[in-house]
């Protein structure tokens, strides 16, 4: 593996775990176009994702901050038993734990069942559903609920059973859960940050399960090409990070729409008249 691959790698991962274009369908149209010439590196994926997950510690500090003191001021009021203050903090932490019951039942059975439709033709439908949801999402009201206003326990469901469906290769997690945030009447900005803060455990999870079934496929004296690639995808995944909240706020998805249509029909056209 070459240090120019690990940063085109880094970079890739970055960009397409964020933007709401869908990692693991352009994992599988790069493979597809290119084959496994260079990848196959598991370990190497795994710290990629870790990368990703840096970039949202940096983008979201002050908010992980204080739901990390929410959640442990929990525990003195439940050992006296006195009432707890639903607080926005609280609620939020609320709204995560909810949101994740429906990923936590299909976790273990992930790798399968992305196994099972990573097919381009399957890539390239759930590529044009993305792009349908990413139109919808510029053309929804804009609500007004966050944890302090409204949002409740069928809203964090609602997001959590999309981010379900996400799992499939071609739909994109930030742009399934965000559209499905805003569906719900959650503001542009709290749709935004509850995605890529529910993107929190999820990452960690599904990098701990992979770190264990693929820590015999470490190469320690690919060291140098590790840390390139995981610094380049934390750096260019805080920068899309930062694209989507703004192009949010602006109600401009349409530019992802249209691009993930592009890719689908281009995934299904060379899936079924090159491949």
């Amino acid at each position: 593996m070459s240090y120019l691959y690990a940063i085109l790698m880094g970079v890739i991962q970055g960009l397409t775990e964020f933007l709401p274009v869908s990692s693991s369908g352009h994992l599988v149209i790069f493979r597809m176009l290119f084959g496994e010439t260079e990848s196959g590196n598991l370990f190497f994926e795994i710290l990629l994702h870790l990368g990703t997950l840096i970039a949202v510690f940096v983008a979201f500090w002050p908010d992980i901050w204080a739901l990390i003191k929410a959640f442990f001021g929990l525990f003195p009021p439940l050992f006296r038993r006195e009432k707890l203050e639903m607080t926005p903090d609280r609620n939020m932490i609320r709204l995560v734990i909810l949101s994740l019951l429906p990923l936590v039942i299909v976790l273990p059975i992930e790798g399968m069942v992305e196994d099972l439709f990573s097919t381009p033709v399957v890539v390239g439908i759930a590529l044009l559903v993305t792009a349908t949801l990413l139109y919808i999402a510029d053309r929804l009201p804009r609500g007004k609920k966050d944890p302090a206003h409204g949002a409740g326990w069928k809203d964090a469901l609602f997001v959590g059973f999309m981010q379900l469906i996400a799992i499939t290769p071609g739909l994109s997690r930030s742009g399934t859960t965000i559209t499905a945030g805003l569906f719900r009447g959650y503001t542009r900005e709290f749709a935004v940050k509850f995605s890529f803060i529910l993107s929190i455990p999820t990452i960690l999870a599904a990098f701990f399960m992979e770190l264990i079934k693929n820590f015999d496929t470490i190469d320690t004296s690919l060291f140098g090409q590790y840390v390139v690639g995981m610094i380049t995808a934390a750096l260019v995944g805080y920068l899309a990070i930062w694209m989507v909240r703004y192009i949010s706020s602006k109600g401009r998805f349409s530019i992802f729409s249209l691009y993930c249509a592009a890719m689908g029909i281009f995934a299904i056209v060379w899936s079924l008249v090159v491949a």
